[in-house]
């Protein structure tokens, strides 16, 4: 009862609550939180005034080892945070949660107000986190330039430094979208082609993130190559792509990006944009014919194929509508029919087995078939079209596993169950 009270803020409740001396005013709740928490959270400086009276123990943290002063720090209630300071309870340098102090809370959240009166108390504004970001990084993904202003001018820090991942400030300000922050560390002079310990570079952050307005301003200050790469091969584009950001794509295509480069798993991004279902940019691509539509990625797999395993109805058609050939397979021998009983889709299976001839009983990887696959994966609706079109429920795949083997592995009871209706249970099957 008090820790809603003081949720609601109903000064008046908790008073009579408290009372009856019946509750811990300490007590837990969600988190660990006590009530003099979940009051100064909401910013009622009245309310947590009366809990300390009452016994409220400013002092004690919450399962993050969260003080009081953490937690208005990251709402920026200014006159509770005063009141905080006020009581000498709670030491403004205390460390909680990944080893943060309450000034990089606010600084974290942007409240320039209770970071200035933070600072004024004494707060250390050289304390470096457990993940290595000291309060510029800190500052710089809160996005208030005017904090990071003072951090610059008062604070010796290194405008480069290394954070979470290898990250420098600017990294953050990217990965956040904060455009005024980005212009105050370039006039400052932070290095800028740099890259982070995944060899990923600010335009690379940029597009990750879908800010389109940051690629732009990146891109027109010809910071970095348009076409560079990371640790992985990606370009750009393909983070573009692979995040599933339109926009940023095709600002990128607009600036002439190279968009056949493959990376080192050898996708391009028509096999990445099938593979994360991002249909408006599979569109653009085989509308625009930028790519070969039959152009092979990973494992020789093209793109239809990546359609028909992820069970994407709208790509599938989509490809097939625009011509793309169904009768490749991949480095394993497997066909589209095998990769689609893998996604279970029935629409796309259907329009397999009907648009041209198809052998239903095809060998793929570990020579299974299809119905083979379906029945692994637990697709009953697929099973049962291809049953209906003629597979073999005899044949057994390269380990010598039959289709119940196969539903069995899988641990697909109600398809197991099917499969014993319709065939019986081998006598190779029992233990």
């Amino acid at each position: 009862m008090l820790h809603s009270a003081c949720r609601r803020g109903t000064l008046a409740q908790v008073r009579q609550i408290l009372s009856h001396e019946l509750v811990d005013t300490n007590s837990r709740g969600e988190y660990g939180w006590t009530p003099v928490m979940i009051a100064a959270e909401g910013g009622r400086r009245k309310l947590v005034d009366l809990l300390v009276k009452r016994g409220g123990d400013l002092s004690l943290t919450d399962d993050d080892g969260y003080t009081v002063l953490h937690v208005v720090s990251i709402k920026g209630h200014l006159k509770v945070v005063r009141y905080v300071l006020s009581k000498k309870v709670v030491g403004v340098n205390t460390t909680g949660h990944c080893e943060r102090t309450a000034v990089m809370a606010a600084a974290r959240f942007g409240h320039r107000k209770v970071f200035d009166l933070l600072v004024k108390n004494g707060s250390d504004l050289t304390t470096v986190d457990s993940d290595g970001n000291n309060i510029l990084h800190i500052a710089c993904i809160g996005g208030n330039v005017e904090i990071v202003k003072h951090i610059l001018s008062n604070v010796n820090v290194d405008i480069n430094s290394r954070g979470l991942n290898g990250k420098t400030p600017l990294m953050f300000a990217i990965n956040f979208g904060h455009v005024q922050v980005f212009e105050l560390l370039v006039s400052k002079g932070c290095i800028l082609p740099i890259v982070e310990e995944n060899g990923k570079n600010i335009l690379h952050m940029a597009c990750v993130k879908g800010n389109v307005d940051m690629v732009r301003h990146i891109l027109n200050k010809s910071i970095v190559s348009v076409d560079g790469e990371d640790s992985m091969g990606k370009t750009p584009v393909m983070l573009a792509v692979e995040s599933g950001h339109t926009d940023v794509f095709q600002l990128l295509v607009s600036k002439q990006c190279d968009i056949h480069k493959t990376c080192h798993d050898g996708n391009n991004i028509l096999h990445t944009s099938c593979s994360r279902c991002h249909v408006d940019i599979v569109k653009h691509i085989v509308t625009g014919h930028l790519i070969n539509i039959d152009s092979c990625g990973q494992n020789r797999m093209t793109p239809v194929m990546f359609a028909a395993k992820n069970g994407q109805r709208d790509i599938f058609d989509l490809l097939v509508n625009n011509g793309c050939d169904m009768s490749q397979k991949d480095k394993d021998g497997n066909t589209v029919l095998h990769m689609a009983c893998i996604g279970g889709s029935k629409y796309i299976v259907e329009r397999i087995l009907s648009k041209e001839p198809v052998d239903v009983n095809s060998r793929g990887q570990s020579q299974s078939t299809p119905a083979m696959m379906a029945a692994a994966c637990g697709h009953k609706d697929v099973f049962d079209l291809l049953v209906n079109r003629g597979a073999d429920l005899t044949l057994v795949d390269g380990r010598g596993f039959g289709v119940h083997h196969l539903a069995c592995m899988g641990g697909h009871l109600p398809v197991v169950e099917h499969i014993q209706n319709i065939i019986g249970v081998p006598d190779s099957d029992v233990l």
